[in-house]
């Protein structure tokens, strides 16, 4: 094995704290060339830097005979090596066709993670248990861990900025791969690249010179994959024009990458940008968003999306700009940005907001439910259900419910009149709504469900999310808090405000009044 190539492997590894003594390193195995080559390289070095090895061999079931025969040579090599082998079953297939929008490529990757990580996580559990109540040595001052290898090189790199910029990437997507990267999403396993500063043509010497030769994946050549149409065309294109082309476009994104840390940096402390949420989450202000630059201007949004947990990767440039634009000074509220993870961005007056957007299942259920004639019956999440149609002029319909009692009583003509023509009293326990201002052709009395809103003057409609926010009602209480309802319109949220667009006025002919009595209040 070419030494250079090994000392440089163990330097890149020690520089970037990659593994240690007492380390396990559960290196990603294909059994393609660059996997090969980055495990005989780990094994060469394990004894030298004191890390335990295992392989991860993921079969995707994809190519049939080809890919149970990979998985067996897999553990064929182990064997000889004296490495052990893990092999993990995923049916990507399955997966993308149960998930739409999601391609098979994408799908494999997807499940190749999770498995991976699972089994991580389980060396974890058994490193803990072997290693419980084991003293450290001496002066030992680092705790054993195990981190999942994967064999991306400095070719790997170019062609992964080049796909995101082929993709419409801003800046944020330019940043170079990681040498080493916590994977939040995956159960914060460690992820390192120890073989990122060499090229394919170096790992190609690695496994010339070793008695094994690299399996064969036929999906590596085609070329209806659009990383593997940048690999075989547009990258030696750039290699003729300059044979470092592969560095300097990485070198670039390292910088790129230092350039935009700085400005997300500079973002999380402009004042007033956020408004953070008892329970987690954020919602973004309009007026400190639109006092930014425009390059600032994306940076915050894409901050903000961090904030509230939503995933990045399928977030486009296109995305980011039409929160931007949905907030600009000049739009009026209620523009929403289809986000990606069953999420709406939602501009009110003042804010940027995140709204859980109803799913496929969500409409199909309720849609069967309606179908089913029981749509006066309660759903889930609902006390009560009124029909308008069981409501009686001047007579109360009066209903039990878990803490006290709801009445609901239809007033026309001069008892109508007569709510309509005095100050309407402000009682708590009694509120007064114009009928005909009612949608539904039920009342529902329920807790909160995504999308409710509530109007808070003529014509001015904010989410229930953010009046309770806005009235410093304790995030413990919202979940538990009833609300009368006309579909997403909250008529009365009991105890606090009624919806404006529900109020009495002068050109009310039918008033609801509505009382509340016993423990319900």
């Amino acid at each position: 094995m070419d030494r250079n190539i090994l000392k440089k492997t163990a330097e890149y590894m020690r520089a970037n704290h990659m593994a240690g003594p007492g380390d396990t390193v559960a290196a990603a195995f294909s059994g393609g060339n660059d996997s090969l080559a980055m495990a005989l390289l780990l094994k060469e070095l394990s004894a030298e830097m004191g890390f335990s090895l295992v392989l991860f061999h993921v079969n995707h079931h994809i190519r049939g005979a080809a890919a149970d025969a990979d998985a067996a040579w897999a553990e064929e090599f182990g064997r000889q090596m004296d490495i052990p082998v893990r092999v993990f079953d995923v049916e990507p297939l399955a997966y993308a066709k149960e998930h739409t929008g999601v391609s098979v490529e994408e799908a494999a990757r997807i499940l190749r993670y999770r498995a991976m990580a699972e089994g991580v996580a389980e060396l974890e559990t058994q490193k803990d248990a072997s290693e419980k109540g084991r003293r450290p040595a001496p002066g030992a001052d680092f705790q054993s861990h195990v981190v999942l290898a994967v064999a991306h090189h400095l070719e790997d790199e170019a062609e992964t900025v080049l796909f995101r910029l082929a993709r419409g990437t801003g800046p944020a997507g330019i940043d170079a791969l990681k040498p080493v990267t916590v994977l939040k999403n995956l159960q914060g396993i460690t992820l390192i690249r120890p073989v990122l500063p060499l090229t394919r043509a170096e790992l190609e010497s690695v496994v010339e010179e070793s008695p094994y030769a690299a399996r064969e994946d036929a999906t590596n050549e085609d070329d209806d994959i659009a990383r593997n149409r940048i690999r075989h065309r547009v990258l030696p294109e750039l290699s003729a024009v300059n044979s470092g082309a592969a560095a300097h476009i990485a070198a670039f994104a390292e910088k790129t990458g230092a350039l935009y840390g700085f400005l997300e940096e500079e973002t999380r402390r402009v004042p007033g940008l956020f408004e953070r949420e008892e329970g987690g989450g954020a919602s973004l202000v309009r007026a400190a968003l639109n006092r930014l630059p425009a390059v600032q201007k994306e940076c915050a949004v894409r901050l903000w999306l961090q904030e509230n947990a939503i995933p990045m990767r399928d977030i486009g440039e296109a995305q980011i700009e039409a929160v931007i634009e949905s907030a600009a000074a000049d739009k009026g509220p209620g523009k929403r940005t289809d986000l990606s993870g069953g999420y709406w961005a939602v501009t009110d007056y003042t804010y940027v907001f995140l709204q859980k957007r109803e799913t496929s299942a969500d409409y199909e259920t309720r849609n069967a439910y309606q179908a089913s004639g029981t749509q006066n019956q309660p759903g889930p999440g609902e006390l009560l259900r009124i029909p308008l149609s069981a409501l009686t002029p001047e007579k109360a319909l009066t209903c039990d419910i878990p803490g006290g009692t709801i009445s609901f009583t239809l007033l026309t003509g001069e008892s109508a009149q007569a709510i309509v023509s005095q100050e309407i009293p402000q009682k708590n326990y009694t509120k007064y709504f114009d009928y005909d201002t009612i949608n539904s052709d039920f009342l529902c009395l329920r807790t909160r469900c995504g999308g409710d809103r509530i109007a808070f003057s003529a014509g001015q409609v904010k989410p229930l999310r953010r009046y309770f926010i806005d009235e410093k009602i304790p995030a413990g209480e919202r979940d538990s808090c009833l609300l009368l309802a006309d579909g997403s319109d909250i008529l009365w949220v009991i105890g606090h405000r009624i919806g404006a667009d529900y109020r009495v006025c002068g050109r009310t002919e039918r008033v609801l009044a509505v009382s509340c009595a016993g423990a319900l209040y």
